[in-house]
């Protein structure tokens, strides 16, 4: 099950994103063991906004907040903040294509504290990002965006030294217009994270791949 909303709001030289999005999933992980029951396997909920300011056409500061709750992946908050400057390669009616480069700070609260010292991490980064859009025509676009955070801070709980504990975030989807209100959405979601919080827990999660209507 999938729930969420988008909202984008662009006035003269400002740009506003906001988006939210729950996903809660349950499968049977044995299905040849008959003792084995349906499990919980996803569970989260994302929040996301950004604010650009465009000085230019094509040059851009902008600032962004961003929360995630995912005990499954051992988070009971995580909150980012960052900001920097973005430039505009291509923006034209059909394509848009930018690159943005800036400084993000991550606060972590764990479901199992990972050692004994701390359940919270405070986390400063390095955070370069893409972001493409294609408005393949007059019903289809087709959206993409991957950021990565490099650590610049030594992270005592997952015990990494600066530039070792990597987040890469990938966003894909494809939205297909139907009316003017109603579209067909395939969306993919992707987390990397290299030193998981926890010694038991994965370093990629695909909290999201699925289709919807949007209203």
């Amino acid at each position: 099950v999938n729930a969420g909303s988008d909202v984008i709001l662009v006035k003269g030289d400002h740009r506003l994103t906001l988006g939210a999005l729950f996903n809660f999933g349950r499968a049977d992980v044995a299905p040849i063991d008959p003792a084995t029951s349906y499990t919980t396997v996803a569970r989260q909920f994302f929040f996301v906004s950004r604010y650009d300011y465009f000085l230019t056409d094509m040059d851009a500061v902008w600032a962004g907040l961003s929360y995630r709750w995912d005990p499954l992946a051992g988070f009971k908050a995580q909150l980012l903040a960052s900001a920097g400057y973005l430039r505009a390669f291509i923006k034209t009616d059909k394509h848009y294509f930018a690159g943005r480069i800036g400084y993000s700070y991550t606060f972590e609260n764990y479901e199992v504290p990972p050692s004994t010292l701390t359940s919270n991490s405070n986390i400063h980064g390095l955070l370069a990002a893409l972001d493409y859009e294609n408005r393949l025509n007059e019903h289809v676009e087709f959206l993409a965006s991957i950021v990565t955070i490099y650590n610049l801070n030594k992270v005592e709980v997952q015990n990494a030294t600066p530039f070792q504990d990597i987040r890469i975030y990938l966003t894909a989807a494809l939205l297909s217009h139907l009316t003017d209100k109603l579209a067909f959405e395939a969306r993919f979601l992707m987390l990397y994270d290299r030193i998981p919080p926890g010694a038991d827990l994965v370093k990629v999660d695909i909290p999201v791949s699925y289709t919807h209507l949007t209203l």
